[in-house]
């Protein structure tokens, strides 16, 4: 067989790299052939003087691996192992520790931060203590076939705070409505205002007419026009003409409030006074709903009347009833009324993470069968706007109108007083005609006779004439033969004689 033809760009010979001391500095060679598996590329063979048509046999082609390389490679394996299980061990201590902040944080979370006393606690001083609050409730009465349904809106922050209620009765098939309002400005002003008045006096115009004169009747439609959904002002000078001490005590008062908003001394002596008196018991809790817990609350009577005590010591209480000298507090009283009943339940719901209360549930039942449900849902620190009514009228406004009613009522119930005691006189001088007819074989007495009879502690005044308009209190007294009598007297409220006979007249 011919040679093979010899590619002399392949050598065989090996350089076995030194293992002494020396640096060692591989042959071009041998760099190259790193250079390309460093490079992932495959060796070429060349195809340089082969003769044509001779194609080489296909043979493996092994790449010899240089210490340098294994070692090089060896050495960063046992680098990144070491590295990968350094990483692994911190992630894992870091696990176990981000575990036990968690879980502990959720111990202390659930023991201490959501323990129930400490969240009603919570919920009742952040109300106290609240920079502002709206209130938005209802409240349903049902006695004895009587529907009441009052709605409720309130906003409070400083010293400022209005009030709007709505009412809607149904009684006997008649239903009334009626809202009104209470505001309460930065100046100290109040201002009054009463809705639907107007459908409420024409309702009831037949009992206003049953006791009220005609002039009363003009009298009460003009004031009713003026008030009807129309702010009135009451301002501190009108206070003043109506009493100096309860305009003091009002400027007062406010003053005293708007100071112990911001004051963190006077605030803090009533949560330690309830801390020490907690007159609100948990008597069951009720879950948790729509993001707060619910608990069924009882009233401890010895803590509240306890609580109610130590205010009389506190900063607040001293200020206001040195503006108010009525400004008391009757802890008996108080007490009394807010003992709990077998058939009154009370809820408090409070928001399981800022600890602010979101609803307040009451309910109660009568012996005699009127229920009461009232619901309330408060929200607290929000930005509250109170306005001052752009338009009012003032109470020197409606004095003339105020005045006219009063005098006409004064003379109205003048007029029916005389009235119901003519009435009175005439029925007693019937009573004695007929006792003495009685005794005398139907025959009535005569004038003389009959003022004799009536004992004169009575006063009665009795003529023989029929009574008139001139003389509205004198009974007339007049004999109809001996059989009978004409009694008589002047009713001054429907200007007219009445007659009442007594026997055969």
């Amino acid at each position: 067989m011919p040679d093979e033809p010899q590619d002399n760009n392949i050598t065989d010979e090996y350089v076995e790299p030194s293992t002494g001391t020396d640096t060692f500095e591989p042959t071009s060679t041998e760099q190259e052939s790193t250079n390309s598996l460093m490079h992932d590329e495959q060796p070429v063979i060349p195809t340089d003087n082969k003769p044509s048509g001779f194609e080489a046999p296909m043979e493996a082609v092994t790449t010899p691996v240089s210490p340098l390389e294994s070692q090089v490679t060896s050495t960063s394996t046992l680098v990144d192992t070491r590295k990968n299980k350094k990483t692994l061990l911190i992630v894992l201590i870091l696990a176990v520790v981000l575990a036990v902040l968690v879980g502990g944080g959720s111990l202390v979370y659930g023991l201490w931060y959501q323990n129930p006393n400490k969240v009603v606690t919570d919920a009742l001083m952040n109300a106290v203590t609240a920079k502002s609050s709206t209130y938005a409730g209802t409240m349903n009465i049902d006695s004895n076939g009587t529907k009441a349904v009052i709605g409720l809106n309130a906003k409070q922050t400083g010293a400022t705070g209005s009030v709007d209620t709505t009412i809607d009765v149904n009684t006997s098939g008649k239903s009334i409505a009626l809202n009104g309002s209470v505001l309460v400005d930065s100046a100290g002003d109040y201002y009054l205002k009463v809705g639907k008045l107007t459908a409420l006096v024409a309702d009831f115009k037949d009992l206003i007419d049953s006791f009220a004169s005609s002039s009363q009747s003009t009298a009460i439609n003009q004031l009713v026009s003026k008030i009807d959904g129309n702010w009135i002002k009451v301002s501190s000078s009108d206070l003043k003409d109506v009493s100096a001490t309860t305009a003091t005590a009002t400027t007062c008062t406010n003053d005293a409030m708007t100071k112990f908003q911001n004051d963190k001394a006077a605030i803090s002596e009533l949560t330690d006074r309830y801390k020490n008196n907690s007159f609100i018991n948990i008597d069951k809790s009720l879950g948790v709903k729509d993001g707060s817990y619910g608990y069924s609350i009882k009233t401890d009577q010895v803590a509240l009347k306890a609580f109610l005590e130590s205010l009389k010591t506190t900063k607040i209480y001293t200020a206001l009833h040195a503006c108010d000298s009525t400004f008391t507090i009757d802890s008996s009283a108080i007490a009394a009324s807010l003992t709990d009943t077998n058939n009154s339940t009370f809820e408090l719901w409070v928001n399981s993470w800022s600890h602010q209360i979101t609803k307040v549930n009451f309910n109660d039942s009568a012996s005699d069968g009127t229920t009461i449900a009232l619901t309330i849902a408060p929200t607290f620190n929000q930005p509250v706007q109170i306005s001052t009514p752009q338009s009012s009228v003032t109470l020197s406004q409606l004095k003339t109108d105020i005045e006219a009613l009063l005098q006409g009522s004064v003379s109205g119930l003048t007029t029916k007083t005389s009235s119901t005691l003519t009435s009175t006189n005439a029925s007693t001088v019937s009573m004695y005609a007929d006792n003495y007819a009685a005794n005398n074989r139907g025959v009535y007495p005569t004038l003389t006779q009959l003022k004799a009879l009536i004992p004169s502690v009575n006063n009665i005044v009795i003529s023989s004439t029929v009574a008139v308009a001139t003389s509205p209190n004198t009974i007339g007294y007049v004999v109809c033969g001996v059989k009978g009598a004409d009694i008589s007297y002047y009713n001054s409220s429907t200007k007219a004689v009445i007659h009442e006979s007594v026997g055969r007249c």
